[in-house]
């Protein structure tokens, strides 16, 4: 993942954009400069999606995360690789996810974790627009805990949030 910026793991099947569930397709240069993460998904949505109108309304002045909170309403899960001085800031990440995830999805999440185990990642969550704002949630390791370990720390909690009761 190091070479490149951006990672889909797809969540449902859609045969007509040739897409599998728990498919993984990483895009863009990372040594590429010039290639901003913004012009990378909007190529990327410009090919893949350019029948869905929802990505019509967004252009270059959008955020890459609104690109990417647009797929996770599809269902998919989103990577963004921001390393950019590995000796100063070690390795980053930030991985978008939608609200359902479906068992192959997971699985294949897991394993693209697996492939960059000296990340430092944000996952983002629980997504909503106020005002015409993108905010969600986020959790980040402050144990230096690997991304596995904060990925089962996301799942957990996200188990536990859906089996509480709600009070009223």
């Amino acid at each position: 993942m190091l070479d490149k910026k951006i990672a889909f793991i797809y969540g449902n099947t859609d045969d007509n954009r040739g897409i599998k569930e728990g498919q993984i397709e990483m895009i863009g240069d990372a040594h590429d400069e010039d290639e901003l993460h913004i012009k990378c998904i909007m190529d990327y949505t410009s090919a893949k999606y350019s029948d869905l109108s929802m990505f019509k309304q967004l252009n270059e002045r959008h955020t890459p995360e609104t690109f990417a909170y647009f797929y996770t309403l599809l269902g998919h899960i989103v990577f963004f690789n921001n390393t950019k001085n590995i000796a100063k800031y070690g390795k980053l990440g930030l991985l978008m996810m939608p609200k359902n995830i479906t068992e192959v999805q997971k699985q294949s999440l897991y394993e693209f974790i697996e492939t960059i185990p000296d990340f430092s990642i944000t996952i983002s969550y629980d997504f909503k627009v106020e005002d015409g704002f993108l905010e969600d949630k986020e959790m980040s390791s402050v144990n230096k805990e690997s991304p596995k370990d904060l990925l089962d720390k996301y799942f957990n909690k996200v188990e536990e949030l859906s089996v509480k009761p709600k009070h009223k």
